[in-house]
């Protein structure tokens, strides 16, 4: 996947060699669909070079079995094995991989439910180069010896594809000391090795924040306590809000986002969204094409330093499950491309994105979902000094090691938008963008067509 970014640094080297006698030069390339986001550059000789901002602190984590520049990509459920079906064959994991994932999560493989599932799923995951989480709840009987959980995780670690522990999906705060120690011992003895927990959006009730159906706890106290009392490597969350009929997408879908950036930013580690791939149980609508862009472009604009789905393969159990990667009886859905392109236009950008930290956003128009009443937003930011277009969209103004990066995302999962974004500085940039999006650049206007949900990226490059 990261083939594509070598190849787009080798045309430009050839590309800066063939115009040294020509004041403007630029390159497009487009491609279908099915294909690897288009990536246009242009470069103007001569151009001033800019001085390079302050460093920010970046918080991000990558799982061990990929470089720290990569980017998580991950999914649940894993291909499961369940009564007569048995799905944990190296055709299936092989599939995970040609979607875009580097990493997928166990739920039917349980250490203690049927332990062997677990090794033949992180050896599947070994030969087909991407990484396992193992679902296993059982480290907290290991607390109080040490030998018997270095023991336990050893059989794990023994395996390259193992990412680390999925403790528990979505515990009450009755469970956070719980976790506090058993986080404790991975840090001390599994460092890089993830110990993974996922957390109840702010639609859930006060009795799930709890544990407890007298409480009156409220979403920032249960974030608050998972945050200080577990101490995570990464924030993560789900948050489903493709429901209803279309296009209708959650009011406080935005305002999820926001509260949970603010928490993760407070405690200096990233964060990671689930997007919603499927319908399940009558409260939700299959996503379209657009919604899934959007859904990832809507929370890669506000930093996000990972991304994973629910659900890769339709559950086992009983119920109107529709979408998804894969259905019940393992065969790709018509939505697998949309996966597929979105997850592959992360990764070209993804080594860019791991390094960059959110500094301003810019708001036109008001997108489908309200943004959050208490969020600052800006007319200008560094050599940015006006974003036009003809329907909403949100541009994050991310520093990436002193330089100045543009997250631009059409905040539409219905029309396409012509975005300017006009400089006060000559600039020379790569724009990374999804297929078939025209990307035209002058000396101090860059102008970039979106179709519905879709995003780009603008690396500013001219610095000293």
């Amino acid at each position: 996947m990261k083939s594509s970014r070598y190849v787009v640094l080798i045309s430009l080297i050839a590309l800066l060699s063939a115009c040294s006698n020509k004041e403007e030069t630029s390159s497009t390339v487009s491609s279908s669909e099915s294909s690897d986001p288009s990536i246009s550059i242009s470069t103007y000789e001569g151009t001033p070079l800019l001085p390079k901002h302050p460093l920010l602190p970046v918080y991000s984590y990558s799982f061990p079995h990929i470089s720290k520049d990569e980017m998580p990509i991950g999914a649940w459920v894993a291909p499961w094995r369940v009564g007569e079906k048995n799905f944990q064959t190296i055709e299936q994991y092989r599939t995970i991989k040609e979607a875009g994932l580097n990493t997928i999560y166990g739920l039917y493989e349980s250490y203690g439910l049927n332990t062997p599932y677990v090794f033949d799923a992180l050896s599947l995951a070994e030969q087909a180069g991407i990484g396992y989480l193992v679902r296993d709840g059982s480290l907290g009987a290991y607390s109080e010896d040490i030998d018997e959980f270095k023991s336990h995780m050893d059989q794990y670690t023994a395996y390259s594809s193992f990412a680390g522990i999925l403790a528990v999906d979505e515990p009450g705060s009755n469970q956070f000391p719980s976790l506090g120690v058993q986080r404790k011992m991975m840090r001390q003895y599994y460092t890089k090795y993830a110990y993974y927990v996922n957390t109840f959006p702010t639609y859930a009730s006060s009795a799930q924040f709890s544990g407890d159906t007298d409480s009156d706890m409220g979403y920032d106290e249960y974030a608050s306590l998972f945050l200080d009392t577990v101490q995570p490597q990464m924030f993560s969350f789900d948050y489903y809000g493709v429901s209803g009929e279309a296009p209708n997408i959650s009011e406080g879908y935005f305002e999820q986002i926001y509260k949970v950036k603010t928490f993760a930013d407070s405690h200096r580690i990233p964060f990671w969204p689930f997007i919603q791939a499927c319908s399940y149980g009558g409260r939700s609508r299959i996503p379209t094409k657009e919604e899934i862009y959007w859904q990832v472009g809507a929370n890669l604009v506000y930093g996000a330093k990972g991304i994973q789905y629910f659900c890769y393969q339709t559950p086992a159990e009983a119920g109107d499950w529709g979408g998804n990667f894969i259905d019940y009886n393992g065969n790709k859905t018509a939505l697998f491309p949309y996966f597929q392109m979105a997850n592959s236009f992360i990764s070209s950008i993804d080594a860019i994105l791991m390094n960059s930290t959110l500094v301003d956003m810019i708001k036109t128009g008001e997108g489908i979902v309200p943004t959050p009443e208490n969020q600052t937003f800006v007319s200008s930011s560094r050599e940015l000094s006006s974003v036009e277009s003809t329907s909403p969209v949100l541009v994050g103004v991310f520093s990436n090691e002193g330089k100045t990066v543009l997250y631009v995302f059409n905040n539409s999962t219905t029309d396409a938008s012509m975005i300017d974004l006009s400089f006060s500085s000559l600039v020379d940039a790569s724009i990374y963008t999804f297929a078939a999006a025209q990307a035209e650049t002058a000396l101090n206007k860059i102008t970039i067509s979106l179709k519905a949900g879709e995003s780009a990226l603008v690396e500013i490059t001219n610095y000293q």
